[in-house]
């Protein structure tokens, strides 16, 4: 996180949240503007909202050290995803506090690099799902509809993954669990479709796309070279 840039008013409104509610376990927000009276605070059990995916920005949040150490922190063998395994394990045990104001500002670093690490972050998703939910009678048993499409979605998302490598054999291996989960997925019968087709196909699809998004990149950045070009030129 050491690219993500915290404002100054991060730990006041932790603070000051945590005095009007001491009696929740954890507190997770994106919090406010200086000065700013009457914040909404929303709060509640957002299990079942993580099952689909992690929506929860890690530099964005504050929790307590009693829950954090009650869950046992961050599994050491989730490398990747491993924000994604924790949260999925708090919101099992309390609820959590948000405040819909902006806190930080997050960098991103460039695709290629954060494609270096997407295998694993894809896998790793799927088994944050299946340890925590799947394999959680009673979680399954509550959230079975909710689970089956996560891991459905995930399932093709890894098989489309593995397409773009042209690894047709885990594409269609992937797809192929992605419809134990739930038969209508249509991603993934796309990508089992998709599986089927001649590598030579495959890498003249990818070859195509390639082209057509450093096509896109190339105007953004044109764009934005000109848009400096005339903020500097009404400066002058």
């Amino acid at each position: 996180m050491s690219d993500d840039t915290m404002f100054p008013v991060f730990r006041e409104f932790g603070l000051r949240i945590d005095d009007m509610f001491g009696g929740h376990a954890k507190l997770n927000r994106r919090s406010g503007v200086t000065g700013k009276q009457g914040i909404d605070l929303h709060y509640g059990d957002i299990f079942q909202s993580l099952i689909l995916g992690n929506v929860i920005l890690p530099s964005a949040v504050l929790v307590r050290r009693d829950a954090f150490h009650g869950v046992n922190g961050f599994r050491p063998e989730f490398r990747n995803a491993e924000d994604t395994e924790f949260f999925l394990r708090l919101a099992k045990e309390f609820t959590f506090l948000y405040i819909d104001e902006p806190l930080i500002t997050y960098r991103r670093g460039s695709e290629s690099l954060l494609a270096t690490s997407m295998l694993k972050t894809i896998i790793n998703g799927i088994r944050s799902v299946e340890i925590n939910c799947r394999d959680d009678s009673e979680s399954y048993e509550r959230f079975r509809a909710t689970i089956d499409k996560s891991l459905a979605r995930k399932y093709a998302k890894l098989g489309y993954f593995y397409l773009t490598e042209l690894d047709t054999r885990n594409a269609f291996s992937a797809a192929r669990n992605a419809l134990r989960y739930r038969k209508g997925d249509p991603t993934a019968w796309k990508v089992m479709l998709a599986s089927l087709l001649p590598r030579f196909i495959l890498a003249g699809a990818r070859s195509l796309k390639t082209r057509r998004k450093s096509k896109r990149v190339s105007a953004r950045r044109a764009e934005t070279s000109d848009d400096s070009r005339r903020a500097t030129a009404r400066d002058r």
